[in-house]
């Protein structure tokens, strides 16, 4: 489908000690720009679950730091998680979900141990209950780490949280402070790349400015208003639908369009092209 590239789901779990069962999953699915397109939590008593065996004190940090959550389903949440799932995983081979919206990539702020764990137990739960003939498939794989992604990136400071995303170990709230966490950093390593979608806006067509460079370039063109942007791989069609229907939503007066799509064979050949004007090569802006 058209959203599949710009799509992210992030959750998180809390457990009964970092080696001990998961009690409560929240998750946020959000695009590039932040936007959140479906969220909620689901819980069970940490009673109900196994406590770590090497964390003795397990119990009582949960009592102490983890705030009272309602119960939100009938299933087990296990189960109820695992619905959430087949829902937005793009390789899920659960059927009845087709036609929904799908996301390629699912991500935890620190995947290891806690969210992995869970993601055991969820795919356990669904195997006895002979809900998928490939239990396997249908649990996303693999579990990005957004701490990874800001290694990457060069971030080394933590990022405030806002009241939506209080208090913390509430899942939903902690899952929602990772989303801005993932955000931040996919934006950050774009612009250490010099790639990427949505770089360079301008206002007056008839002034150049200067983008970052890639190796494709296409625009997209509005009545008074144009977008450059450059990606250093070719994008494919539902890329090119994705950003054009963004853009139509942000600014539905605009009637924007994809007027032109061209391939930079090596950067002395670059060209800012503004209207029917060529502006000099990169070595010359």
């Amino acid at each position: 489908m058209s959203n599949e590239s710009s799509l992210f789901f992030v959750f998180d779990v809390e457990s009964v000690g970092l080696y001990g069962e998961g009690f409560a999953v929240g998750w946020t699915v959000v695009d590039l720009e932040g936007k959140e397109h479906d969220s909620g939590i689901y819980s069970t008593s940490p009673f109900n679950v196994r406590a770590s065996k090497v964390e003795p004190n397990a119990m009582e940090w949960v009592k102490k730091n983890c705030p009272e959550f309602e119960k939100t389903s009938n299933r087990h949440f296990c189960l109820s998680f695992w619905d959430k799932l087949q829902q937005w995983w793009v390789n899920s081979p659960v059927s009845g979900y087709k036609d929904y919206p799908k996301v390629c990539t699912f991500w935890a702020d620190w995947a290891s141990p806690v969210e992995t764990t869970f993601l055991e137990k969820v795919a356990a739960e669904a195997y006895y209950a002979h809900l998928a003939d490939d239990v396997l498939n249908a649990v996303p794989a693999p579990l990005h780490e957004i701490a990874t992604l800001q290694l990457a990136a060069g971030i080394t400071d933590d990022l405030p949280r806002l009241p939506s995303e209080l208090p913390e170990h509430n899942p939903l709230n902690d899952a929602r402070h990772s989303a801005r966490k993932l955000v931040r950093a996919m934006a950050r390593l774009k612009q250490l790349s010099g790639s990427g979608f949505n770089v360079e806006q301008y206002n007056n067509p008839g002034v150049p400015t200067a983008p970052v460079f890639g190796h494709y370039e296409y625009k997209i063109v509005g009545q008074s208003k144009t977008w450059v942007f450059h990606s250093m791989e070719e994008p494919t069609l539902d890329m090119l639908e994705c950003e054009l229907r963004r853009a139509r939503e942000m600014d539905p007066e605009q009637n924007y369009q994809i007027v032109q799509l061209f391939c930079v064979k090596n950067w002395s050949d670059l060209r800012l092209r503004v209207g029917k004007q060529t502006y000099g090569s990169m070595e010359t802006l």
